[in-house]
């Protein structure tokens, strides 16, 4: 995609960013894959937009999947708010 960093859909993968960034701190070690690679990008940023999709994935009610597994608006609220009172980003969301 044209002008776009990085693309991620994954549920598990955005929850895993949000507990990154809850729990990040100046000693903080970044992996390389994709929730700390997303955590870099986010942190490299002073202003962020997210693109974020609405359609239900059937396959995120699985019985199988941890019950603590977030809707995609929650968790983008969330990593949304963290960005902006934790790491003073500037934040713009919208849903398509």
């Amino acid at each position: 995609m044209d002008g776009v960093d990085l693309i991620s859909e994954g549920i598990l993968t955005l929850g895993k960013v949000a507990e990154i960034l809850r729990n990040y701190n100046p000693q903080t070690r970044l992996g390389n894959g994709p929730a700390g690679t997303i955590v870099k990008f986010l942190l490299d940023c002073d202003e962020i937009h997210f693109l974020a999709g609405m359609t239900i994935n059937v396959t995120n009610f699985d019985p199988n999947l941890p019950v603590e597994l977030e809707t995609r608006p929650t968790l983008i609220r969330r990593i949304s708010r963290l960005l902006e009172e934790k790491f003073m980003k500037e934040v713009k969301v919208e849903y398509y």
